[in-house]
């Protein structure tokens, strides 16, 4: 009885510790283009598609997807998120004229986290996490500018796509989908 009692006591620790820990990116705090704190913390329990973003590139165009992604998965736990970077010199250089640029343009209504590093020794802690977490099938480092990361719910990094994955592409949508739980639509004939 007092090995019965002592396996469930160790069964219940051992069950509250890993349900205590926390992923590291919940430690992440940084600001957003308008100054505002933004503290990671506060996305426990949604999944966010974190995304480096640059307003003079090729790719910019996908900031329409991603805002669609935004308005059809937003009320359903999804949380887009862009990081401007200058890494690849396509960036503009004031947070205002990014910010003006993205809602002229691409009508943008999600969150435009402040510019920062991505790649090399002075990358910022959030792409420090995403990239060990989640390195590519070739590199570690993000090659380019749209970089598209999924972190679910917990904190963890489900999926990792290039530049060249649109975020509306059936690959993204899918995983999106299945991080938010949101069932497959029955297919009728």
């Amino acid at each position: 009885m007092k090995n019965f009692f002592f396996v469930i006591v160790l069964l219940g620790f051992s069950l509250n510790t890993l349900a205590s820990r926390k992923s590291p990116i919940y430690e992440v705090k940084t600001k957003t283009l308008e100054g505002q704190d933004f503290n990671f913390k506060n996305l426990q329990g949604k999944v966010a598609l974190i995304v480096n973003t640059a307003s003079n590139c090729g790719y910019t165009p996908q900031l329409a997807e991603l805002e669609e992604l935004h308005k059809i998965y937003g009320p359903k736990g999804l949380v887009v998120i862009a990081v401007p970077s200058n890494d690849f010199k396509q960036e503009l250089s004031t947070a205002t004229e990014i910010k003006s640029y993205a809602e002229a343009n691409y009508k943008t209504s999600f969150t435009f986290l402040d510019k920062q590093p991505i790649t090399g020794p002075g990358k910022s802690s959030l792409f420090k996490f995403l990239t060990d977490k989640k390195a590519n099938l070739v590199f570690k480092e993000v090659q380019w500018n749209f970089e598209k990361f999924l972190v679910s719910r917990e904190g963890e990094v489900l999926s990792r796509w290039n530049s060249q994955v649109k975020p509306k592409s059936t690959e993204v949508t899918s995983a999106i989908e299945g991080a938010l739980q949101i069932p497959k639509k029955s297919v009728s004939k």
